[in-house]
């Protein structure tokens, strides 16, 4: 296994401690959250860097990349939903849009055709990112002492607002995206 593949599995393994730290009560539980977050997203950067300079770039990590980072941020909205950091509204038209921009990439799939990644995906994952770093700094804030309640607060709207602005980015990126791939649904599959 390439070291960017590598990478990008210890996404996926990270997902899991992650999400059960947030659910434990303690400023400890919370800023290892924190940074076992950061870290992920850190793998993101550097795997993606380290697959763009291999020339025999793995099948198997243009998979795994795409399927790690929707794990990992879906995840973490459903948990944010859950304790009312941001609307369930909200991480369901995050959901949604995953589902379709799949269904056009497996329309692509069937008819021979890779339907890879563009720049509003990327824009997508960078504001989810900054989303859920704000409210995971805020909970950590909020964990640590009385005092930072006030920070905390504003950490809290601020990845509110971030929510709803890839929410609405996402919306349209995934209309966008099914337009620009229309001519996926007019052809028949190859034998």
């Amino acid at each position: 296994m390439s070291l960017p593949n590598l990478l990008t599995a210890s996404r996926l393994f990270l997902t899991v401690p992650i999400v059960l730290l947030m659910y434990t009560p303690g400023a400890g539980a919370a800023w290892t959250a924190f940074g076992l977050f950061i870290l992920a997203m850190l793998t993101d950067v550097f795997d993606g860097r380290l697959a763009k300079r291999d020339p025999n770039r793995s099948p198997l990590g243009n998979y795994l990349d795409p399927a790690a980072d929707k794990l990992l941020l879906m995840s973490l909205f459903i948990f944010l939903a859950d304790k009312g950091v941001v609307p369930a509204w909200m991480v369901a038209v995050l959901v949604a849009r995953e589902f379709v921009v799949n269904g056009v990439r497996a329309a692509g799939a069937v008819q021979g055709q890779v339907v890879g990644a563009n720049w509003m995906g990327k824009t997508k994952t960078t504001l989810q990112t900054a989303a859920i770093s704000a409210a995971l700094f805020a909970g950590a804030l909020a964990a640590t002492a009385p005092g930072c309640q006030h920070a905390a607060g504003f950490f809290h709207k601020l990845a509110w607002g971030t929510t709803l602005v890839v929410t609405i980015a996402a919306a349209v990126f995934a209309l966008v995206f099914v337009y620009w791939n229309r001519g996926l649904f007019s052809r028949r599959a190859s034998p």
